[in-house]
This record gives C-alpha cells, structure tokens and sequence, in this order.
C-alpha cells in the first residue's frame, strides 16, 4: 500500500514565503556582466568578477554555476539584446552572435524566463539620459561654411556615467571595492537587474 504523502508543515509554508526572490540582470559580449538582485534589494555576483564571461570556458562554466544557483527562486530575468556593427568583420560578428546567445541557452535550460531588452529601453525606465553623439554640421556665414562640432562620450566616459548611477543606486555593496574595469563591466549587469526587478515585481518608479 503506498504511503500518503506528506503535507507540507506551517513552518516549511513559512520558510518557503521567507525565501528570496532573485530578479537576475545579463549583460552579454565580451566585457559583459551578470548581476542578482532579491526584491529586498540584496544584491549577489558570482564569487569572481571577471571581464570575460561569454569568452573563456571557465568563465562560461562559471556563468552556469551562478544561475543554475537561481534556478528553484528566481522569478524573472532580462538579457540586453544589442545588435553586431557593420564595422565587426564576418569572425567577430559570429563571435558576438555567439556569445549574446549563450546566456539566453542557459536561462532556457534552467527553466528562468527571461525577456531581450534593448539598451535604450531599460535605460529610459531608470531615467538615464542617452550618450552624447558627436555632431558635425555645416552653417553658412557670410558666403564662407562654417563648421560646427560636438564632441560625443567616449566608451569610457559613457561606461562611467553608467558606473555612477549604478553606485548612486546601490552605494553600499563590495563592487565598488574592486578595480575600475571590473565595475564598468558590470555595472550595466547591476542595472538591468534593477530594470528587471521594478518590472516584475510590480514597483512603480
């Protein structure tokens, strides 16, 4: 005769209702990030930084231990979806098409649904102004042409104006304690994952 199963105690109810909700944020390429945050706004990064986490194999390794570790309490993810440069040859465009997919293969092997979102998308909903183009234009004055331009942000410039909203948002955590390069390249992970956490959560603004 098969044993009846057991019903779930009031005490496991409850730890299971204390437990956790992860909201995770990928960054994917080559200087790519990834970032956890609970909807207690805790936030969690693999146990090494790294600047290569779609490239190497121990890297890539080490992606799939981090998330697999999210598997059973994580409610929602969102991968930046960019698009490769006409200025990338046939190698490097299949490189970095290979590389934006892995961290989608990965969320679907686990059963993590996530969402693409473009840049420009997550960065309007935490209000962060877009990166300044330069712009070059041409003004007649007195018969001759006049020649006008503004100089746009370099990556640097944009990656650290990324850098400080992230810290703005979050000052209080240990990236900040590691290097410059690291933090540029993950701070984007961080704040996808606050996107994704006030979307799926149901936080307004």
């Amino acid at each position: 005769m098969p044993k009846p199963k057991k019903r779930s105690t009031h005490k496991q109810q409850l730890n299971y209702a204390l437990k956790p909700i992860w909201y995770l944020g990928i960054d994917p390429g080559s200087n790519g990030g990834v970032a956890a945050i609970t909807d207690r706004s805790s936030v969690r990064f693999p146990s090494t930084h790294t600047t290569e986490w779609f490239t190497g194999m121990n890297s890539r390794n080490d992606l799939a231990e981090f998330l697999r570790s999210f598997a059973l309490n994580s409610r929602f993810a969102v991968v930046e979806l960019n698009n490769s440069s006409p200025q990338m040859g046939v190698v490097s465009a299949m490189t970095f098409g290979r590389n934006c997919e892995q961290p989608s293969a990965m969320l679907s092997a686990l059963s993590i649904p996530y969402e693409e979102v473009r840049p420009q998308e997550w960065q309007r909903y935490l209000q962060i102004p877009p990166r300044r183009k330069a712009i070059i234009s041409r003004k007649k004055t007195k018969g001759k042409d006049a020649r006008r331009c503004r100089v746009g942000e370099t990556d640097t410039q944009w990656k650290d104006r990324l850098r400080a909203k992230a810290q703005q948002m979050f000052p209080g955590i240990d990236l900040w304690q590691q290097n410059k390069t690291i933090q540029r390249a993950v701070c984007d992970a961080l704040l996808i994952a606050e996107y994704c956490r006030r979307i799926y959560s149901g936080e307004s603004r």
